[in-house]
């Protein structure tokens, strides 16, 4: 039991990045990703990654943001403590993030029309540092929808990695 235990105080996962095959090439040759600095990044600011799932990776590489004619999933080990981890799925986060979101509109610092998600996020993030003196590494999160004609929810866990040092391994990239 301890050693289940002592498992759980990890997130070790397999995560893919969709990117264009040009920039896949140049990622690894470098062995570096770049911060996403965008102020609408729902995560907030980072290196997007799909867990466990290629698919969902080619798939926004061809149809996300940058729409990516020669497409390609850079696949990474990522690992860090699950006290690292801002974690949607764990109701603290969640209630967390819900509390602070409704906190910063009513103080005016948000406007609630506009796409904050992720600005929030990244507030959480500087505040639990400076109370806790250890930084959230990773905020992951699920995005979900349905398919016409089903009720079946197709859902894609997306990782937002702040801290690029979780990035424990570049195991190489494919075509989509």
């Amino acid at each position: 039991m301890e050693n289940y235990e002592e498992l759980l105080r990890f997130y070790i996962v397999i995560a893919w990045h969709g990117t264009s095959e040009r920039n896949a090439k140049k990622i690894i040759q470098s062995n570096n990703f770049l911060i996403s600095e965008d102020e609408d990044e729902w995560l907030g600011k980072g290196i997007y990654f799909i867990e466990s799932n290629k698919f969902w990776a080619c798939r926004w590489a061809k149809k996300g943001k940058h729409k990516y004619n020669q497409s390609a999933a850079i696949k990474v080990l990522i690992c860090a403590r699950s006290d690292e981890v801002f974690d949607f799925q764990k109701d603290e986060w969640f209630r967390l993030f819900h509390k602070t979101k409704k906190e910063l509109i009513e103080q005016g610092i948000i406007n609630e029309k506009e796409k904050t998600d992720g600005h929030v996020i990244d507030f959480i993030c500087r505040l639990y540092e400076k109370k806790n003196e250890k930084s959230i590494k990773i905020v992951r999160n699920f995005y979900g929808y349905t398919q016409e004609n089903s009720n079946f929810l197709n859902v894609q866990v997306q990782i937002c990695v702040k801290d690029p040092s979780v990035i424990s391994e570049i195991k190489g990239y494919e075509s989509c």
